[in-house]
C-alpha cells in the first residue's frame, strides 16, 4: 500500500512541475501560486458568504441520531443471529457501536465522492464547450505601459514628433514583448500638439484594462510624466488636456 501512495504522490509532483515548465513566465508564476493553495483562496472567498439554516442542521442531527440508533439495533440483531457462537471470546459476539459509526461515515464519504465525480464531469463538459480561453494572464500594468511608452517615444523620435506620421506608424507597429500583436490592438493613443504641430503631450490608454493587475493609464509631456494614473481620472485628464490644446489633438484609432 505504501509504495502505491508514494508513486501517486510522485506522479502528482511531476505533473505539477510539467505544468509549470510548459507555461510562460506569467502563467508559471500564477500556476505556482494557485495550484498548491488554490483551495484555501476559494474557501477564504466563499466561506464568509455561507448562510447557515440551523433548523435544518438540528433536524439533520436528530435524524442522524435516530438512524444510528435504529441501524445499530438492526445490525446487532443480525450479527447475533448470523455469527456462530464463540466460547473463547464471548465479547466478540456483540456488535460494536464504532462499526455502525464507520458504516455511517463510509456512506457519507461515498456520497461525497459521487457528488464530486458528477461535479468534475459537469465542469469538464462546461470547460470543453467554453469558447473563451481557460486562463488569461493578469499583466503587470507598469511594465506594459512602460514598454508601450518606450515604443511610442521611438516612433515619435523617428517621425520628428509629427502627429500624423506618428499615428500612422503607431497603427502598423507590433508590440516588443508580444510581437504577435499590434500595439494599437492593446492601447489607444492620443497625441496633443502645440501650435507648431509638434507632439507635446501623449496619453496612452490600455484597451483591456481588466487584463491588467491594476487599471491605470499613462500621461507624458516634457514637463510631466505619470505612468500610474488611475483609470478613474481618465475623463478629467482628457477634459483638462482638451481645454488646454483645443482641437490640436490626434487620436490613433483602434483597428
Amino acid at each position: 500500500m505504501k509504495p502505491i501512495i508514494g508513486w501517486v504522490i510522485l506522479s502528482l509532483i511531476l505533473l505539477y512541475l510539467l505544468l509549470i515548465v510548459a507555461g510562460s513566465f506569467e502563467s508559471t508564476r500564477a500556476m505556482a501560486a494557485a495550484l498548491p493553495l488554490g483551495w484555501w483562496h476559494f474557501l477564504k472567498r466563499n466561506v464568509p458568504q455561507i448562510t447557515w439554516n440551523w433548523n435544518l442542521f438540528l433536524t439533520a442531527l436528530i435524524c442522524s441520531g435516530i438512524l444510528l440508533a435504529l441501524g445499530n439495533w438492526l445490525l446487532s440483531s443480525l450479527f447475533e443471529r448470523t455469527r456462530p457462537p464463540d466460547s473463547v471470546n464471548p465479547a466478540s459476539q456483540k456488535w460494536k457501536w464504532r462499526w455502525t459509526l464507520s458504516i455511517y461515515v463510509g456512506m457519507w464519504l461515498l456520497f461525497a465522492i459521487a457528488f464530486a465525480a458528477v461535479g468534475v464531469v459537469r465542469h469538464s463538459a462546461w470547460l470543453l464547450k467554453e469558447p473563451r480561453p481557460w486562463y488569461e494572464e493578469r499583466l503587470n500594468h507598469y511594465v506594459e505601459l512602460r514598454s508601450a511608452d518606450v515604443t511610442v517615444q521611438e516612433i515619435m523620435s523617428e517621425n520628428d514628433n509629427d502627429p500624423k506620421k506618428t499615428r500612422e506608424t503607431f497603427l502598423a507597429t507590433k508590440m516588443w514583448r508580444r510581437p504577435n500583436k499590434l500595439l494599437c490592438d492593446e492601447f489607444d493613443l492620443i497625441l496633443y500638439s502645440n501650435t507648431s504641430n509638434k507632439i507635446e503631450t501623449v496619453v496612452l490608454i490600455p484597451r483591456n484594462s481588466r487584463a491588467l493587475r491594476r487599471s491605470a493609464f499613462l500621461v507624458w509631456s516634457p514637463a510631466h510624466y505619470d505612468v500610474d494614473r488611475p483609470m478613474s481620472k481618465l475623463q478629467s485628464t482628457l477634459a483638462e488636456l482638451d481645454a488646454k490644446y483645443g482641437e490640436l489633438n490626434h487620436k490613433a484609432p483602434s483597428r
